[in-house]
């Protein structure tokens, strides 16, 4: 008995083994293929969300807002951080429009895109993304983002043409009964002002809304404290701010997205303070939305960095402040009419803190923005540590290697553009060589427009070394350091050749001037006028071939020449006659 069972012992043993041997490969195989095939899909759905395309429509309201422009900044540092994301922002009437365009229906003022796009009135935008105020509800199928930061409705009064108390805080809303009360032609700020004039006056309320022509009574904005065109309306024309009160009541009754706030004292200018007391008022919240539909991945990412990279936003809105202040001047030095669009950065910079994650919204946050909101919930490389074990192993070895590569790469790079740069600033310092600094004294009219002309040459050589370099920083020959450096030298030299010119040309006025002083006192000398009039014609015919070239001398100080000419001219013929 023990003999048999030692035998079916060993027997149920091999039999064990024999599935052994058949049954770990098996497992091994499938396991390996369902590895395999998992990081096929985790590398679809990474090529998804990071390589396919996605062109983003965000419209943003006018361009002098706050929400276009940080809209605008966001899209750039988006672009920087996900290539494949493209965001066009688009200027629009404001929120009733951008709400029109996340829900395909016709604009009210058609629409202006940094892409070049231009929409008419009733044409659909078809908006992915849109900034709008809180309290003007959207449709069934869009979705909130976050909140970008507060608006204030802010209502300022002509004084002469509607009647303040003594004290500011008393004022009451009834006074603007039957004024022109300037709002936007449409968006939000429009409605906004009819809820609150409905609420105080009566629904049959029906003022005469000023909207675009004539003079106003008084002007109504719903944006952020201290907005530059609030600022304006108080410094250049004296308006004042009054106080919109019972606001809890409207935000009970009628307006939940209502905010009790105050406009703080000297908020405008602090000696005298403007306003000189705390103005009680309205705040809404300014949001962005998003369609359902948008890829949440895309949403999620937009997110991140609209909360995270606020640095570099607001570093984007410091060149967008300069881009403007460029252009505007350079339209206002061409005698060209363009709209004043110019912003002061440090005015927007305090309202990057205040974007965050919507807190009792009654609009469902889009799954996107949630996700990012939620993500202190295990991250997926905290799902999948193992298998990112054996990835970091093998990259371990792999990263040195590449990086190594790398850094010689870009050190070949970088010493490639230093000599480029040198070899710039070489030429340079080249051209200077000639002497632009001597006084050029006791030179003939020709020596000196000689002198003149090979001063152009440098200028033009200048000119042209400078072009080259900005080629070379186009094609990324150079880095934009080496090329502040070689623009420094490109400056300095262009100065002292300007200098030398304007030198030159005063001494050229100078020589025919004193040519003239000299027949002047030769005629008081005593010599014959016949001659002395023919040596003035024949100064006169040299003077115009030489000084109406416009490199030779201006058009302005020939005429100088001309006015002397005429003096010593009359004072011969005056002789002549004598």
């Amino acid at each position: 008995m023990k003999s048999n069972s030692n035998s079916k012992g060993r027997l149920q043993n091999i039999k064990w083994d024999r599935v052994e041997e058949k049954f770990i490969p098996i497992v091994l195989g499938v396991s390996g293929i369902a590895l395999f095939l998992y990081v096929i899909w985790l590398g679809i759905v990474s090529i998804r969300h990071n390589l396919v395309p996605y062109n983003i429509t965000l419209a943003a309201g006018k361009e002098t807002g706050e929400s276009y422009i940080i809209s605008e900044a966001l899209a750039k540092v988006v672009a920087r951080k996900h290539s494949n994301i493209k965001i066009d922002v688009c200027e629009t009437d404001g929120t009733g429009d951008n709400i029109k365009s996340l829900e395909d229906k016709a604009l009210e003022g058609g629409a202006k895109c940094l892409s070049g796009r231009e929409l008419t009135q009733k044409e659909k935008l078809k908006a992915d993304l849109g900034t709008a105020q809180a309290d003007i509800p959207p449709g069934m199928s869009t979705r909130i983002v976050a909140n970008l930061h507060e608006d204030h409705f802010q209502l300022l009064v002509d004084p002469n043409k509607i009647q303040l108390p003594k004290n500011i805080e008393d004022f009451s809303f009834d006074a603007v009964k039957g004024k022109k009360i300037q709002t936007p032609s449409g968006g939000g700020q429009l409605i906004s002002f009819e809820n609150i004039a409905k609420y105080f006056l009566g629904d049959d309320y029906e003022n005469p809304f000023f909207t675009e022509n004539g003079k106003p009574d008084g002007q109504f904005f719903v944006r952020v404290l201290g907005n530059d065109k609030v600022s304006k309306r108080i410094q250049e024309d004296g308006w004042k701010l009054v106080p919109i009160k019972q606001i809890e009541a409207l935000k009970q009754t009628k307006y939940p997205a209502y905010l009790p706030s105050k406009i703080p004292q000297g908020i405008y200018q602090g000696s005298p303070a403007i306003p000189k007391v705390d103005l009680e008022t309205i705040a809404v919240k300014r949001t962005l939305l998003a369609r359902e539909s948008v890829d949440d991945s895309v949403i999620e990412k937009i997110t991140k960095v609209l909360i995270e990279n606020r640095q570099e936003i607001k570093e984007e809105i410091i060149k967008i402040a300069n881009i403007r202040e460029e252009m505007y001047e350079e339209a206002k030095q061409k005698g060209r009419k363009v709209e004043d669009n110019t912003f002061d950065p440090e005015t927007i910079h305090t309202l990057l803190n205040l974007f965050g994650q919507p807190e009792n919204s009654d609009v469902q946050i889009h799954k996107g923005a949630l996700n990012y909101y939620e993500s202190d919930q295990p991250s997926w490389v905290q799902e999948h540590v193992d298998i990112l074990g054996l990835v970091l192993a093998f990259l371990v070895v792999v990263i040195p290697f590449i990086l190594t590569q790398i850094n010689q790469f870009q050190q070949r790079k970088l010493d490639e553009a230093n000599e480029v740069v040198d070899g710039y600033i070489d030429k340079v310092v080249e051209s200077m060589k000639s002497d632009t600094h001597n006084p050029g004294y006791n030179l003939t009219v020709n020596e000196l427009i000689q002198r003149l002309e090979e001063l152009f040459k440098q200028q033009e050589q200048l000119n042209q070394l400078f072009e080259e370099a900005s080629d070379s920083l186009d094609r990324q020959e150079i880095f934009q350091s080496q090329f502040q450096s070689f623009t420094e030298a490109y400056k300095s030299a262009r100065e002292v050749v300007k200098q030398a010119i304007n030198d030159n040309q005063r001494k050229i006025l100078a020589s025919y001037a004193n040519h003239l002083k000299e027949l002047l006192n030769r005629l008081d000398a005593g010599e014959s006028c016949d001659s002395l009039l023919i040596e003035l014609d024949q100064l006169r015919i040299e003077a115009t071939d030489k000084l109406l070239e416009e490199r030779i001398f201006s058009r302005e100080s020939f005429q100088t020449f001309v006015d002397t000419y005429n003096f010593v001219r009359d004072a011969m013929e005056r002789c002549k006659k004598g």
